[in-house]
């Protein structure tokens, strides 16, 4: 008798505490807005920046002391130059700015133009 009353009041609680009528219904969610011609051309010029990304040696230094100027990305710094022993780099801010640094056997310096 007392397993049939602990069996009962089980299956009264998960079926209450389950059951899906009681749950709020979510409101149906409106579809996504479409991109206005200035966000579709800043996703395309990211996209294009990222098909020109290239590695070199020294890409984690420039972007060190690109982010140490205030030049944050979230790709990095990208060779512009055949590998050779002096290399170019340019890197995108994402404030607008563009960081660009020459290095010579791996010596590094920030290109001011």
């Amino acid at each position: 008798m007392i397993t049939l009353k602990r069996i009962a009041i089980t299956t009264f609680v998960i079926a209450i505490t389950g059951c899906s009528i009681w749950k709020p219904k979510e409101a149906p969610k409106p579809p996504p807005a479409k991109p206005s011609a200035e966000t579709q051309a800043a996703a395309d010029e990211k996209a294009r920046r990222k098909a020109e990304f290239h590695l070199g040696r020294s890409s984690y230094v420039v972007t060190l002391m690109a982010k140490q100027v205030g030049c944050i990305n979230d790709v990095g710094s990208a060779m512009t130059s055949p590998a050779g022993p002096i290399e170019t780099y340019k890197m995108y801010c994402d404030n607008g700015q563009v960081f660009q640094a020459k290095c010579e056997l791996r010596q590094c310096v920030q290109i001011k133009e």
